[in-house]
């Protein structure tokens, strides 16, 4: 009987332990174990190194646009009895107030740790279309995923039998950029217009959800560098580009680097549902997403350093 007792204290015990993990928890690790969170770190070091005459053609990190900072929640079903299934994802206003929430206590931040450890700022869009005609230039772009994702979304409306109540929702004045990582068409199109408004690079923060009947949890965070293609156009290289996914051709624009990162032991609480009520919690997030956006520079700086001639 002592023995159940200890084995039920120690199951209880690392129970609290787990749900007790926090995002300032999570920002403190030592870099070994906060590296090992990221999920996928992706760099495009390949396809520049191969077109590259000399370091003039590296890309540069002096002049940063923030692009899009984006709410996803996926609805999940849950069954509720024989015949028919419940959707359950965050009501469209929670999802505009948590995204509020989280980009007010995150930017600042984010943005005096780049400017600290990188000697640059994460521009908003009133700070770099700072002319009519680039002003024009951002509000007339709008970005179309490729037919490969099309189709990914539309299986996955089927699988939900028609509906896909997902919650999607943007901070106001920025772009809604989704599949940004994956999508070459998105590469393109992003890479693009940061050479049209005279930025080195666009970042582009993602921010994944789930949630249940007790609340909504951070599953995951991707922040993601897309620049204009830094060696120009060269006709003698025509016959050399690669396709890439659907598209053939010059890449205006490619991924520089990406990082997603998941939390290490269980998704992150952040809006507790009580009575119909959500309560949110997000303390912490702006140390972890201070430290992420210094990752996500550093480790992408230091890829492309290493190709330098």
């Amino acid at each position: 009987m002592k023995n159940i007792t200890t084995l039920v204290i120690v199951a209880l015990l690392t129970t609290l332990h787990l749900s007790a993990q926090t995002f300032e928890e999570w920002a403190n690790l030592d870099d070994k174990k906060f590296e090992k969170t990221a999920a996928e770190v992706i760099h495009n070091t390949f396809e520049v190194k191969k077109f590259a005459l000399s370091d003039e053609d590296l890309p540069k990190f002096e002049k940063i646009g923030l692009l899009s900072f984006s709410v996803f929640d996926p609805a999940s079903f849950e069954k509720t009895n024989l015949y028919s299934y419940q959707s359950i994802t965050m009501s469209q206003l929670g999802g505009i107030y948590l995204i509020d929430a989280i980009f007010k206590k995150t930017y600042f931040p984010m943005n005096d740790r780049v400017h600290q450890n990188h000697d640059v700022y994460i521009l908003l869009p009133d700070n770099y279309n700072d002319t009519d005609q680039k002003k024009k230039i951002y509000e007339d772009t709008e970005f179309e995923i490729s037919g490969l994702f099309k189709a990914t979304a539309a299986a996955e409306k089927k699988i939900r039998g028609g509906l896909l109540p997902d919650v999607k929702v943007d901070i106001p004045g920025l772009k809604r950029v989704g599949y940004a990582n994956a999508d070459p068409k998105i590469w393109r199109a992003v890479g693009k217009l940061a050479g049209e408004l005279d930025l080195d690079a666009f970042l582009i923060i993602e921010n994944y959800f789930t949630s249940d009947k007790k609340g909504t949890y951070l599953t995951a965070v991707t922040m993601t560098l897309i620049g204009p293609n830094p060696v120009p156009y060269r006709e003698e290289n025509e016959k050399k580009f690669a396709p890439i996914g659907p598209l053939k051709g010059y890449l205006e624009g490619l991924v520089l680097g990406s990082i997603r990162m998941e939390p290490p032991k269980e998704a992150i609480k952040v809006i507790t549902y009580t009575d119909g009520m959500g309560g949110i919690n997000i303390d912490g997030m702006d140390l972890f997403y201070s430290r992420m956006v210094d990752y996500l520079l550093t480790d992408t700086k230091e890829a492309f350093d290493e190709i330098r001639k």
